[in-house]
């Protein structure tokens, strides 16, 4: 395994001793069906570990993080960079994915930092 490799392990090990279990829900939309007028939507869930923190009043700017958003700290260990719209459960709560960001030094994901939303 490379260095980076072992580091999103690290993470992965400190995110489940520290922070949470996080399930990240991804809703594709199927097939329209014309006689009905409705499109078959698959849900995939996936388990993680991460943690969620409250964005410090410097952070808001009001436009990309807004008053009431989190950041997700999410172990890419186990699961692809969740997308755009996704949705993250941490703690009973249903967050909304509004950014990611991949931290991938070298293309090898340690870390994804993303901004949840109500």
């Amino acid at each position: 395994m490379s260095f980076y490799g072992d580091l999103a392990l690290t993470a992965d090990d400190l995110l489940a001793e520290f922070g949470q279990s996080i399930t990240i829900r991804t809703n594709t939309p199927g097939n329209y069906d014309q006689d009905t007028g409705t499109t078959t939507i698959t849900t995939a869930d996936v388990v993680g570990n991460g943690c969620v923190f409250d964005y410090g009043t410097q952070a808001i700017d009001g436009t990309l993080i807004v008053q009431g958003d989190k950041q997700l700290y999410l172990s890419p260990v186990g699961m692809s960079e969740p997308g755009i719209d996704d949705l993250a459960i941490a703690g009973g709560v249903t967050w909304r994915i509004t950014q990611v960001k991949a931290i991938a030094p070298a293309g090898v994901a340690v870390l994804y930092d993303c901004n949840l939303r109500k």
